[in-house]
């Protein structure tokens, strides 16, 4: 019998810990694809809620959002409409996954805590103890990311060294994280592919229909408020000019661009296909472009960013300090990424990661035959 018809046959219920109901695509896409990739060897996938449904929708809208709506009351007005409206299509897609309060996560065979930047404890949301395993049984760990957080933040909570001291199964997504985990460990855990990776631009694919990306050739931006820097914003408004194309942002309101387009999760990478160019300053948005085969810059507001698309062999797409603007139009005008080879190293990094989450997934359902008084339940 055949280790591919073994799965088959088994089917665990298994947990996914991770911030998949944020107004983030790339958050929801690294979740729904690690779903989709165990459900295909055929277990039962769940999502456990940290955040309440309120919290959930304050991350799309409020208003009064910050003092700044006081000062610029008609653009925040505009965010908290374009939020409101975001909202509703990410509730849509959110209907793919099944939830669970994370009281019930006991009744699970195994919990898998990631990817994203979960641990990324600079971050007050991220001190969940919940997200490096306190309190969960059977949990391991799949891509996980610090972040922005270094060694003296993990020094300063000295408890989250001892959580991740105490976890068997894990995995990181970029150096900085492996690096740090090594120092709180000593052991040098393996890195994995972000789980998008794992399964192909085609299942996180749905036709974006807004007739406006249809009649005009368009820059697109994918960034968020807080991670732009002005001399990136003043570039790509300058070059959509001298090149007659639109600027379009996706996800967020900026009112200096021509359009901004609101669509859900899923229809993220149609709006990168239907692009002429691509600039990006996140770690997923970097990630839809190489799947997409886009002419693509990347300004990294983290190192993660620079140590994909470096791993992809995609140097030339990353800009992480500033240059000048004919430096910045030259390299977007020239630079034609070797898609064949990026294919070939997703190719190999999905294989990999697979057969590392593969062996953990069988000892944890040998674990659960084995041991059932350890407390498993097919409940």
């Amino acid at each position: 019998m055949t280790r591919q018809m073994r799965q088959k046959e088994v089917k665990m219920k298994i947990g996914v810990l991770t911030v998949y109901n944020v107004s983030n695509f790339g958050s929801f896409l690294q979740a729904y694809a690690l779903k989709r990739w165990l459900e295909k060897r055929g277990h039962e996938v769940y999502h456990i809620k940290v955040k309440t449904d309120r919290e959930v929708q304050r991350g799309f809208y409020k208003y009064p959002a910050t003092r700044r709506s006081l000062t610029h009351p008609v653009e925040e007005f505009q965010k908290y409409r374009f939020g409101k409206v975001k909202y509703r299509y990410f509730m849509e897609a959110l209907g793919e996954f099944r939830e669970i309060q994370r009281a019930e996560a006991g009744k699970l065979d195994g919990i898998l805590i990631g990817s994203d930047e979960l641990w990324n404890i600079s971050e007050k949301e991220f001190q969940d103890p919940a997200y490096f395993g306190a309190g969960l049984p059977h949990s391991g760990v799949y891509g996980i990311s610090v972040g922005r957080a270094g060694e003296k933040n993990f020094e300063e909570m000295p408890e989250y060294r001892e959580y991740i001291r105490n976890l068997e199964f894990l995995t990181v997504r970029d150096r900085h994280t492996q690096e740090l985990v090594q120092k709180i460990t000593g052991k040098n855990p393996p890195m994995v592919c972000d789980p998008t990776f794992l399964t192909g631009p085609g299942i996180l694919t749905k036709p974006c229909m807004d007739p406006y990306l249809s009649k005009h050739r368009y820059l697109l931006l994918y960034t968020y408020n807080f991670t732009i820097q002005n001399w990136t914003r003043d570039y790509v408004i300058r070059y959509a000019r001298e090149k007659n194309l639109k600027l379009v942002s996706v996800g967020f309101y900026f009112s200096w661009c021509d359009y901004n387009v609101n669509c859900g999760p899923l229809e993220f990478s149609d709006v990168i296909r239907q692009a002429q160019c691509m600039v990006t300053t996140t770690f997923h948005g970097s990630v839809m472009g190489v799947m997409n085969h886009k002419k693509l810059l990347a300004v990294p507001f983290s190192q993660k960013v620079g140590d994909l698309l470096r791993k992809l062999g995609m140097e030339d797409a990353v800009m992480e300090t500033q240059m000048s603007y004919p430096e910045f139009r030259d390299r977007l005008d020239t630079f034609v990424p070797d898609y064949a080879e990026s294919d070939r190293r997703i190719e190999r990094m999905g294989r990999e990661s697979a057969e590392i989450l593969d062996t953990y997934l069988e000892q944890l359902e040998t674990e659960k035959d084995r041991y059932p008084e350890k407390g498993w339940t097919n409940e």
